[in-house]
């Protein structure tokens, strides 16, 4: 966890720990955030295929306090080619 992620933190102690909830295409990177935002690699990431098979919910963590949650998702809307000729919409 970040310096300034753990001081934004602190300051909301006395509730619930924020759910983040992630969509977006397909590899785009909402593992590899997942990852960035808790500190650790605790969302598995590859290069060469999708590794989030259904919805993960990973818990952001100092020690045992658990800063903020981030509900991970598959891809979606996404087309059967993967180049510029279609968009992920149609």
């Amino acid at each position: 966890m970040t310096k300034t992620s753990k001081k934004l933190m602190d300051g909301i102690d006395s509730h619930r720990p924020p759910r983040i909830f992630l969509i977006g295409r397909t590899g785009v990177g909402k593992s590899s955030l997942v990852n960035a935002l808790c500190g650790s690699y605790v969302a598995p990431v590859s290069d060469i295929k999708s590794c989030t098979e259904s919805a993960q919910i990973y818990e952001c963590k100092d020690n045992d306090r658990v800063l903020m949650e981030i509900l991970d998702t598959r891809g979606i809307a996404e087309s059967e080619r993967l180049d510029n000729t279609i968009s992920a919409e149609e």
